[in-house]
């Protein structure tokens, strides 16, 4: 291999990880590859339903609040049909909403005991 001169190869040749490549579609996965990728994915796809229960249960417990002060506020930082804070937790023109439960949500769930997954 020739020296490294200000970022680029001599020859012109990168070098590109076998990862990248594997997830570029470039190359085929070896058979012990495609048996890791099927393992992770099974644990995301358990984590993701992990998460969606204490979601389900946070939002549960978040909705049987009735002091008027705090179900205004969570009133106001509903979540939407796009799973964000309906509410103003974002700044600036180009800014996006938070994922909801946002930070105010984060903070009456907080106070009242209620825990959300992270």
């Amino acid at each position: 291999m020739r020296p490294i001169e200000f970022g680029v190869m001599r020859s012109g040749f990168v070098p590109v990880p076998r990862e990248v490549l594997l997830d570029a579609g470039a190359i085929e996965p070896t058979a012990e590859e495609r048996e890791q990728a099927e393992r992770d994915a099974a644990q995301s796809r358990k984590r993701q339903a992990e998460r969606e229960q204490r979601l389900e249960a946070a939002r549960r417990a978040l909705a049987e609040i009735s002091d008027p002060l705090t179900r205004a506020i969570l009133d106001l930082h509903a979540e939407d049909e796009r799973h964000e804070c309906a509410g103003d937790d974002f700044d600036g023109y180009e800014s996006e909403r938070p994922d909801w439960p946002c930070r105010t949500v984060e903070v009456v769930a907080a106070h009242h005991g209620i825990g959300l997954p992270s």
